[in-house]
């Protein structure tokens, strides 16, 4: 979240990945949205700048 608010949309990317990879090893670890929101939320940070 850090490098997001930074505007380092790669780096936040790169970590929501990570994060993602931990939830679905871990499916008991946190609610199950919380994997499609990282994944929603990292698809729109890998965007192309226009």
């Amino acid at each position: 979240m850090v490098h997001e608010a930074r505007g380092e949309n790669v780096q936040a990317a790169e970590c929501y990945r990570k994060l993602i990879a931990f939830l679905r090893q871990n499916p008991d670890y946190a609610d199950p949205d919380m994997a499609e929101h990282y994944t929603k939320l990292s698809a729109k940070l890998d965007l192309p700048a226009p």
